[in-house]
């Protein structure tokens, strides 16, 4: 026997308020709409279900042996379909976020601080970015990619976090005039995990990282060369040297008095995005995780104020 869902939910209601009328205002229908489903029902169950009344319409015997089953399947349905609660304060879910060292120095301490304290039973593993991204986020193994996307396939979504752009950093005291005059210290080609310099396109996905450095800029010597920008920071900070860097690490070094900002290179911004399925778009973890990464980026000073003197951007 096939029934219409929608005619045990008339019979559902029916069965609580024993009236057509009433029934109608309930279910936001018209009197006649119920009127025609009850005869649709009783046409298909062989039954009247609901006979005429004093104060309105009472069920029959195979209403009332009915009744109870019909309510059960409707809720098991309802909470079939319905999305899951869920409680940051009780979840002891795992989150899994693809990001490189970069974001680890500058985005990720103020995410995990909240996500910490407000899902203190959670756990959270954060990997870097490589060859089996497309694999980890299409299996769900990755909940959340943080990078820099151009094209990527309709499976997945994107949301722009902030905007990096590269300054010149050298050892505190030293002027923007004399940046000229100072040896740079140069980052190599070889590609690393944690922050490759090149363009990667795979399965649809087009993905770069937050620093493409031209190699003429500034003119001049380069007494040392390194393959790591993080590590880039701590030997400018006690040397002559000077270096290319993403502005929100040159912050973090600020911070800690290792080097000053002299000025702003001349290529153009890149935009950090993060990186998330379809499936999950909806799932209210997933959307909490989210606001916890964006409203991370939020609190970066991601202005170019603290860099003096400044270039006009490109």
């Amino acid at each position: 026997m096939k029934i219409d869902l929608n005619l045990l939910r008339v019979f559902d209601i029916l069965m609580e308020v024993h009236s057509v009328s009433r029934a109608a205002d309930r279910l936001g229908l018209t009197q006649s709409a119920v009127s025609h489903a009850l005869s649709r029902l009783r046409e298909q169950l062989d039954d009247p279900l609901f006979v005429r009344a004093r104060g309105g319409l009472a069920p029959t015997a195979r209403a009332r042996e009915i009744a109870p089953k019909v309510r059960e399947g409707l809720v098991a349905l309802r909470d079939a379909v319905s999305h899951p609660g869920f409680d940051p304060a009780s979840t002891t879910r795992t989150f899994t976020v693809s990001a490189s060292s970069y974001f680890c120095i500058t985005i990720m301490p103020i995410a995990i601080e909240r996500a910490r304290r407000e899902a203190p039973l959670a756990q959270f593993r954060i990997v870097f970015s490589s060859d089996d991204l497309l694999e980890g986020l299409d299996e769900g193994a990755i909940d959340l990619a943080i990078g820099v996307f151009g094209r990527f396939p309709a499976r997945y979504s994107k949301s722009a976090l902030y905007r990096e752009r590269l300054v010149w950093v050298a050892r505190t005291g030293t002027t923007a005039d004399d940046l000229a005059s100072r040896p740079r210290l140069a980052l190599s080609r070889r590609p690393q995990p944690h922050f490759q310099q090149e363009m990667l396109v795979r399965g649809g996905l087009e993905q770069r990282n937050a620093i493409l450095i031209d190699e003429t800029l500034p003119p001049g010597p380069s007494p040392l060369t390194i393959h790591d920008p993080l590590s880039a920071g701590a030997l400018v900070a006690t040397s002559d040297l000077v270096a290319l860097l993403p502005r929100q690490l040159a912050r973090q070094l600020i911070l800690h008095n290792r080097v000053t900002m002299l000025e702003q290179s001349e290529q153009d911004e890149v935009e950090m995005s993060m990186l998330w399925h379809n499936r999950s778009t909806a799932d209210p973890a997933h959307v909490w995780l989210r606001d916890v990464v964006s409203g991370a980026a939020l609190q970066l000073d991601v202005g170019a104020e603290d860099a003096s003197p400044v270039s006009p951007p490109s």
